[in-house]
């Protein structure tokens, strides 16, 4: 029975002795009733014992709770610790990472200098190969020539070649191979003495003309011998100028030089009297020259050059003039912007023939300039 149906059974009860008429009725309520209370009863001893019961489990499940709380406490404890260490294995990594970044960083700094070095050094060969090339290229525009190389050629008589067009009354050429010639040189030819005959009976020209890896010879007629010459070139500085001696230019001299009873000043521009000139008659005005009696020698006045003619010219007359400056020895050492005498140093090799290279450096100079450039390690 539950609690309602015992409770139901009292309350059954209760009305039944209030209305019963015989007393064997009232024992029955009564009797009920008893049973009822008993019932009660026993629900209560076995609500206690459930109670008791539950209790029980809930001590237990409260000690095993506390038992694993402990555990619990003791794993975390234990996980603290291990925490704690990975921490400090995590603060050491931290450190030595640390150190390895500041390593890292040195090196990157000391990479970055050497960088810089480099580029410093490079940017100062450029700057000074600049100024090398800036140097030369000013000796070169400054510079007014000199006396640059001689050679010793022959004409052979089989080279000559018909020239078309002719130039003036010349028409032959010969060509000679002068590896070292350029269109850019100046030339002063001469014949040998040996072949000066030979030379006047083909009318060789006293004009020359250079080409690159060639001299240009010019005659009348081809010659009937060899033809050995003298060949002087000057610098490719050397001044040249293409004049005309004008015919209403030329002046009667109160005094004649020799034979020579007139002369022409032509304007030269930079012309001084200190050059050494050398002169030659146009091919096209040989014939204009030679009746008139050009002479061959030329003065050099400031400002301008003079020609000397045995009598005045019938016809205007175009010459090359090449001017030559008398330059003083070189005798003083060069320097980033000068040019002059220099020794071979330290890291250069130099052979008997005077060719220079250079001179790979040895560990022991490669570990000192390191030291210079970087510092001490």
């Amino acid at each position: 029975m539950t609690y309602s149906e015992v409770v139901a059974l009292l309350t059954s009860s209760v009305h039944g002795v209030r209305k019963a008429v015989y007393g064997v009725q009232v024992r029955e309520y009564i009797a009920r009733s008893m049973e009822a209370v008993i019932e009660m009863v026993r629900l209560g001893i076995e609500r206690m014992k459930e109670l008791a019961s539950d209790s029980k489990n809930s001590a237990d499940a409260s000690a095993k709770s506390a038992a694993e709380s402990k555990q619990s406490a003791a794993e975390s404890k234990a996980s603290a610790s291990q925490s704690e260490a990975s921490a400090n294995r995590s603060e050491a990594s931290a450190d030595a990472s640390a150190k390895s970044a500041s390593e890292s960083a040195a090196s990157a700094a000391a990479a970055k200098k050497s960088e810089t070095n480099a580029k410093s050094s490079e940017d100062s060969a450029k700057r000074y190969s600049d100024k090398a090339k800036n140097v030369i290229a000013e000796a070169k525009s400054e510079y007014s020539g000199g006396y640059y190389k001689s050679y010793d050629l022959t004409a052979l008589k089989g080279g000559w070649k018909k020239l078309s067009p002719a130039k003036g009354p010349y028409q032959y050429y010969c060509d000679i191979a002068v590896p070292d010639l350029t269109e850019r040189h100046s030339p002063f030819c001469s014949t040998g003495l040996e072949s000066y005959a030979a030379a006047v009976a083909a009318g060789l020209a006293n004009a020359v003309e250079t080409r690159n890896g060639a001299l240009r010879l010019f005659a009348i007629r081809v010659p009937t011998k060899d033809i050995e010459l003298v060949l002087t070139i000057f610098g490719v500085g050397t001044t040249s100028y293409e004049l005309t001696l004008p015919v209403r230019d030329w002046v009667k001299m109160e005094s004649a030089i020799g034979p020579n009873q007139y002369y022409c000043d032509v304007e030269v521009p930079g012309c001084l009297s200190t050059m050494t000139p050398l002169g030659t008659t146009a091919l096209e005005n040989f014939e204009a020259a030679s009746p008139a009696g050009l002479a061959s020698m030329i003065e050099t006045c400031d400002g301008h050059v003079r020609f000397y003619a045995v009598r005045k010219p019938t016809a205007n007359i175009d010459v090359i003039v090449a001017l030559i400056k008398k330059e003083e020895p070189v005798n003083t050492p060069a320097t980033r912007d000068k040019l002059g005498l220099v020794k071979i140093g330290d890291g250069m090799n130099v052979t008997s023939g005077g060719s220079i290279s250079t001179r790979a450096a040895t560990d022991n100079e490669f570990d000192a300039m390191m030291v210079r450039v970087f510092g001490e390690g």
